[in-house]
């Protein structure tokens, strides 16, 4: 309404376009790059001191606009190109954030079940409050002077954040449940056995039970023999390689894991292929040698479990012409960066250097990183970095 009363009062639809097109380049380049540093650091670090940091922002701009424009009415005077500019900047500053800002709010403070009704729910509010918002823009112009309108467009930037800042706190910050914490160190076999119990009797399903992808797709073509799973955890790999023919030992720390995994063997019919065995891998290590040995999502909480020396046995377990598949995150989970503070968690190129491999015995078939499709614990689908090792021994001669 603002631009169409000035394109009347000053007959130059140039300069019209000129603002319309400031006012959407302002909204074009805040909003992406305000969804990126929520879809970085997650909604419970960022919003908040961006939400703060974005009220004062408009607070100081509307603070200096709207005598701006009270002065020019004032005197009487047409407004000017650089007086609308600055009025329809601060609009796009407002408007485009504003419609990134609600469906972000809406998404990290809403459960999983209910985000498609609440996000419905915030599309039809954003759009009433434009459509009260140009119905007022419109008497007041039949009403005031241009300039006046210009200052009171500028306005509502000081008052929009404020619902922002009553959000309740745990609406803003908070995840869906309470996390729980372990407080048992790892020091020993007993407490990484207690630690891994205790995280598996808290969920009557921890994994998804599907195989790994990477599994799948870079063991597929290989011929079945015998494979050993380190960390089988509720069964899915050793599972979906046992109906392909592979006789797999499986291994986990948790007795928890392992007894849920024997019943999902023995559900399928291939109980008969698989050997689970209770290892904690700092301490010993299952005998024999293998045609495939998968590490797969090791896990390695706080300092407790020496990593390069297991993955060191795994590449030793591996049987001439077998093959050494390992699959780990390079990263933590984009919606909680802090989420491993004591955890180093390494490229595809350190794992490999890791094992130590001998020249002209081992041939490396992959190692890069990639990556994954992963639900957050708020529902959210995001993007994970993993890497993948895939290395194979000469056959001997």
């Amino acid at each position: 309404s603002l631009t169409l009363a000035f394109t009347a009062s000053t007959g130059s639809y140039t300069r019209a376009g000129a603002l319309m097109a400031a006012h959407g380049l302002t909204g074009a380049a805040l909003s992406p790059l305000r969804a990126a540093l929520i879809d970085r650091h997650g909604p419970r670090r960022a919003l908040p001191p961006m939400t703060v940091a974005y009220a004062a922002l408009l607070t100081a701009l509307a603070a200096v606009l709207c005598p701006v424009g009270v002065v020019l009415a004032a005197a009487g005077l047409a407004p000017s190109v650089a007086a609308l500019a600055a009025a329809a900047f601060t609009v796009g500053l407002f408007v485009g954030p504003a419609f990134t800002t609600a469906f972000l709010i809406t998404d990290a403070a809403t459960p999983a079940r209910a985000r498609t009704r609440a996000v419905a729910w915030t599309s039809t509010s954003v759009n009433l409050g434009i459509s009260a918002g140009s119905a007022a823009t419109g008497v007041f112009l039949d009403a005031l002077p241009l300039p006046l309108c210009c200052a009171l467009a500028a306005a509502p930037a000081a008052l929009a954040p404020a619902p922002l800042l009553c959000l309740p706190k745990p609406q803003q910050d908070s995840p869906d449940e309470p996390v729980r914490v372990h407080p048992l160190t790892m020091d020993d076999t007993t407490a990484r056995r207690e630690f891994w119990d205790s995280r598996y009797a808290e969920h009557d399903h921890l994994w998804s039970g599907d195989p790994n992808q990477m599994l799948v797709q870079e063991t597929s073509d290989l011929e079945p023999g015998t494979a050993l799973d380190l960390g089988c955890g509720e069964g899915g790999d050793a599972i979906w390689l046992a109906k392909r023919g592979w006789h797999v030992t499986a291994t986990d720390i948790s007795g928890v894991a392992l007894e849920r995994a024997a019943r999902h063997a023995e559900a399928a019919g291939v109980a008969d292929r698989i050997d689970f065995q209770q290892h904690d891998l700092g301490v010993s290590f299952p005998k024999g040698t293998y045609d495939l040995v998968s590490a797969a999502f090791l896990h390695f909480p706080q300092e407790g479990l020496p990593r390069e020396p297991v993955l060191r046995a795994a590449a030793a377990a591996v049987a001439p012409g077998g093959t050494l598949l390992i699959v780990g995150h390079s990263g933590p989970p984009p919606w909680d960066p802090d989420a491993y503070p004591k955890a180093h968690l390494p490229t595809a190129a350190e794992v490999l250097a890791s094992l130590r491999l001998p020249d002209g015995e081992w041939d490396v078939l992959y190692s890069a990183e990639h990556d994954r499709v992963q639900t957050a614990p708020d529902g959210r689908v995001m993007h994970r970095t993993d890497s993948t090792v895939k290395v194979r021994r000469n056959p001997a001669p």
